[in-house]
């Protein structure tokens, strides 16, 4: 019991000031950029071989490209974990890591919902250390010395937009409009866009 309250604790602890940065922006033809650093807590996220973690969902995912001696993985529900895989211990801290994210869709939507949603956050997670790059450590009362404390934090960022049916409708009824204004076309494309018009 008094472990629990000791990792509750260090949460609250921790929790009063940002961890990590994470800055996103798109090129509008599906590559999707995440520049990710420290924050404004005197701490920074680090840990060794795959337990450091970038946590990004995406949707319609190509490719993904990542800083040397991290490695991407991609669920079936299209959520990007990029792993520190090196051997020597990582950090994110000041030095902007830079992933990015290669999708079918190039519209864009704000990732801000609660985990499990469409829409959801992403997070870094991994061994809370001090800005001196010593492991952050907190004295018990159980007769242990100290303990490590590991930790996540929630981000909000842009991400890929899966388009509404209506917006393929509305692209075809364009191109076929296209096609009428400056081409001779068959009459039922004609008798599709009515259809499509109407529907």
């Amino acid at each position: 019991m008094k472990f629990l309250i000791f990792i509750i604790f260090s949460f609250s602890f921790l929790a009063k000031a940002s961890l990590i940065s994470v800055a996103s922006s798109n090129d509008n033809s599906g590559m999707f950029f995440y520049s990710v650093s420290s924050g404004t807590a005197p701490f920074y996220f680090g840990g060794y071989v795959n337990m450091l973690k970038v946590v990004i969902p995406s949707a319609g995912v190509l490719n993904t490209y990542g800083p040397e001696g991290w490695y991407a993985t991609v669920d079936e529900n299209n959520i990007v974990t990029w792993s520190f895989t090196n051997s020597y211990i990582g950090f994110i801290n000041t030095s902007n890591l830079v992933f990015c994210i290669k999708s079918v869709y190039t519209l864009s939507t704000n990732y801000s919902g609660p985990t499990g949603t469409l829409w959801q956050k992403g997070y870094a997670s991994g061994d809370i250390y001090n800005t001196n790059y010593f492991l952050y450590e907190r004295p018990l009362t159980n007769g242990i010395a100290s303990m490590n404390v590991t930790g996540y934090e929630k981000f909000n960022f842009v991400g890929p937009l899966i388009p509404e049916p209506f917006y393929f409708r509305n692209l075809l009824i364009f191109t076929i409009f296209l096609f009428r204004r400056f081409l001779k076309i068959p009459n039922y494309f004609i008798a599709i866009q009515h259809r499509l018009e109407h529907y």
